[in-house]
């Protein structure tokens, strides 16, 4: 009987045992406490000591800006459309220069032909005459310059033809043909003029009763149109 009692109690013993070392409960870990523990302080602000700022005095840096560089423009030299001319007037100045100051290389009749020798350029405006640039042309003889107020453009044998006239009277050059009154220039009489073409109708003159075409010119004074009935034929260009 003493055995089974004894029996009984190792068993309980190791039953105990059992239970304490598989079913230990959960421990969290606590961290050990710093010595010097941070406690959180709040601070209270004086809102009567804090300055308040003006925006509107506020300056704002300024942004240097750089300038690109400017370069001078190059004067440039004009290429002209046409490349053969006609003098418009009598006894035209070929030049050394586009200037008045210049040497004179020859002295040209209207009608003579002439062509682009250079560029068109800049240079000194003769006064009384029609506002032009300076044209480095070929006569047959010399090359120079001549003021653009007395070239009229020419194309060649197929291009326009051209009639050399002479006025009989003082003639006044119209801005358009018939009895418009606004007159451009007078031209005196005997003076050659370049015609470039003619109204498709003639007109009547009461002075001879007779019908006369209106002329249009191109002279270095002016461009307009000149009655037929106060000049006289003298040549033709082709």
């Amino acid at each position: 009987m003493k055995k089974v009692i004894f029996l009984i109690v190792v068993a309980v013993i190791l039953v105990v045992l059992a239970i304490i070392i598989f079913d230990k409960p959960n421990v969290k870990y606590k961290p050990k406490s710093e010595s010097n523990p941070v406690t959180e302080t709040t601070v209270a602000l004086d809102e009567s000591k804090i300055k308040t700022v003006d925006s509107s005095k506020i300056t704002k840096p300024k942004l240097e800006e750089k300038k690109l560089p400017i370069h001078p423009e190059k004067k440039k030299s004009t290429i002209p459309k046409a490349t053969s001319f006609v003098i418009n007037s009598d006894n035209v100045r070929l030049r050394t220069k586009p200037n008045l100051d210049s040497e004179i290389l020859e002295t040209i009749k209207i009608g003579t032909k002439v062509n682009m020798a250079g560029f068109i350029t800049d240079g000194a405006k003769v006064e009384n005459y029609k506002v032009a640039k300076w044209h480095k042309v070929r006569t047959p003889n010399e090359v120079g310059y001549v003021y653009g107020a007395f070239l009229t453009p020419h194309n060649g044998i197929f291009g326009r033809r051209f009639t050399i006239a002479e006025t009989i009277y003082a003639v006044q050059v119209q801005k358009n043909p018939g009895t418009s009154k606004e007159v451009k220039i007078s031209i005196p009489a005997n003076t050659k003029i370049l015609i470039t073409e003619n109204t498709k109708d003639k007109f009547l003159n009461t002075s001879d009763s007779k019908f006369h075409y209106w002329y249009k010119i191109d002279h270095g004074k002016a461009t307009g149109w000149v009655y037929g009935a106060n000049l006289r034929h003298v040549g033709s260009i082709q």
